[in-house]
């Protein structure tokens, strides 16, 4: 999986205007920090008209703080999702992990989307995390996706 990801966040990198997700995913790429990462997927219940896919990665960026970084690579163009970090794994959405704002990623013309939101969160971290997008735009709540986040090697 790690090879894949890297690849996937080495052709964004350049892309992107974010310098947050500029420098978490230079950091992930050096595999010089801690790392959990994960394959999105569309929810076990089907694909819908809102579903996504692509990559997330959560990259220690500090005493205490990390960096969630969402890629989509395919989804519907223009829309706009909502996406949270949540303590365990998918399907278990009881406890959400704080920060400060929700993070919205847009859709371009081609579906894609890259986005990152920080979180206080010191990695290593004990546990599974895993993270949820949500449409926020016509169909505002609906799952669209769901990624188990899991060690880099």
């Amino acid at each position: 999986m790690l090879p894949l990801l890297h690849a996937m966040l080495a052709a964004q990198v350049a892309v992107t205007g974010a310098p947050a997700l500029r420098a978490a995913t230079a950091a992930f790429l050096a595999d010089s920090v801690p790392a959990l990462a994960g394959i999105l997927a569309p929810p076990p219940e089907g694909t819908g008209e809102f579903s996504v896919h692509g990559t997330v990665a959560l990259v220690a960026d500090g005493p205490g703080h990390a960096t969630l970084v969402l890629h989509i690579q395919h989804g519907a163009p223009g829309e706009s999702h909502a996406f949270q970090l949540y303590l365990g794994k998918c399907g278990d959405d009881r406890f959400m992990v704080p920060t400060k704002a929700t993070a919205i990623a847009v859709l371009d013309d081609e579906g894609h989307a890259n986005a990152a939101q920080d979180v206080a969160l010191e990695l290593p971290a004990p546990g599974s995390f895993h993270v949820n997008v949500r449409d926020s735009g016509n169909d505002v709540g609906t799952l669209a996706g769901c990624a188990n986040l899991g060690l880099t090697p």
